[in-house]
């Protein structure tokens, strides 16, 4: 990694806390409240589990609006999601994302008005914390932080299984401090940067860029600090993204 990174990333820095202020705030808040998985009992993994496939393919402004038919139904939901007809059940009885692949259950569910193969994949993440919870009741998701981002992406992929793909589990993955998020104004700032990605990166990262990528923002980090912090790397993703909506403007969508 070339070693003006460092300098390059702190004028940037500088120029978002002349400019918006008001981001690093919010990324230092960020930065204060992830879920660190070495501790974090499954209420508060659950509530960085929930809402990810509701924010998935579609703009921030829709799954706010998702997320919001949900919050105080959801809180203990892992609980009972998967398993109770009556509050949250939703079965899978054909293929693709169509409305009559899935049979939607439950007055949660129903009420919530939400996509059955978005609440498919929610049920998805409940079932798979239900099951961690069984080996580690008091912190599930520990063992993740001894495993490369690699390693610990390709795992909660496929514990998560359906509507859990490379984005979505790093959405997740951010908010326990473990990634960044690949969304396309962070890749905009790390290619200003010239973090070492290999290639054109897809609109949608495919896994190998994803990995990239994070490996990539870790290496900044371990620049900047000489060590991992998982605050740390929760805020640069926050800084990152706002670095390019902000003051690079790279090609808006």
């Amino acid at each position: 990694m070339r070693p003006t990174l460092k300098d390059d990333f702190l004028k940037l820095e500088k120029a978002l806390t002349i400019e918006c202020p008001s981001m690093i705030t919010e990324a230092l808040t960020l930065s204060g409240e992830i879920a660190n998985p070495l501790t974090a009992n499954p209420r508060q993994i659950w509530e960085k589990i929930w809402d990810k496939p509701l924010f998935a393919n579609t703009k921030v402004e829709i799954g706010e609006i998702y997320k919001r038919r949900l919050l105080g139904e959801i809180d203990e939901a892992w609980t009972f999601i998967g398993v109770d007809p009556e509050r949250f059940k939703v079965n899978r009885i054909g293929s693709g994302l169509s409305k009559s692949s899935f049979q939607v259950l439950g007055k949660i569910a129903i009420n919530s008005k939400i996509a059955g193969h978005r609440l498919y994949s929610l049920q998805n993440g409940a079932m798979a914390l239900k099951a961690r919870c069984s080996a580690n009741p008091n912190a599930p998701y520990s063992d993740l932080n001894e495993l490369s981002f690699r390693d610990a992406l390709q795992k909660v992929k496929a514990e998560m299984g359906f509507g859990w793909g490379n984005i979505t589990v790093s959405h997740f993955l951010t908010d326990i401090g473990l990634a960044v998020k690949p969304d396309f104004h962070l890749v905009n700032t790390i290619k200003y940067l010239g973090l070492p990605v290999s290639g054109t990166i897809n609109k949608i990262p495919n896994q190998f860029q994803t990995i990239e990528i994070n490996n990539g923002v870790r290496e900044l980090l371990l620049q900047l600090d000489d060590g991992f912090s998982p605050n740390r790397l929760r805020y640069l993703d926050k800084v990152l993204m706002e670095i390019d909506k902000r003051i690079l403007k790279i090609n808006q969508p």
